[in-house]
């Protein structure tokens, strides 16, 4: 292959990365948001597990937990907390 045709291929290349960039930006946006919200219930979750000698309040630290409580927030760990005194 010749020079000009390793630069057009590069080039190529290039711009299909930044145009399937732009395409999945908005999708990835929201499982990085997501993924950085279900990280914090679960940093959520082990706080509470430490501090649950004291309180009495009790939650397993699960993938699930730290999801409803990454994507609803506190409201979500009122959910989990009433689920558990019902069952």
């Amino acid at each position: 292959m010749s020079t000009g045709q390793i630069v057009f291929s590069v080039l190529i290349c290039l711009a299909a990365v930044i145009i399937s960039f732009k395409v999945f930006k908005s999708p990835l946006k929201f499982w990085i948001k997501l993924l950085v919200n279900t990280a914090a219930g679960f940093f959520m979750l082990v706080v509470l597990d430490l501090v649950s000698s004291f309180t009495g309040i009790s939650l397993g630290v699960s993938l699930i937990n730290a999801a409803i409580i990454g994507v609803l927030g506190l409201p979500g760990l009122g959910l989990l907390m009433i689920v558990q005194i019902m069952f």
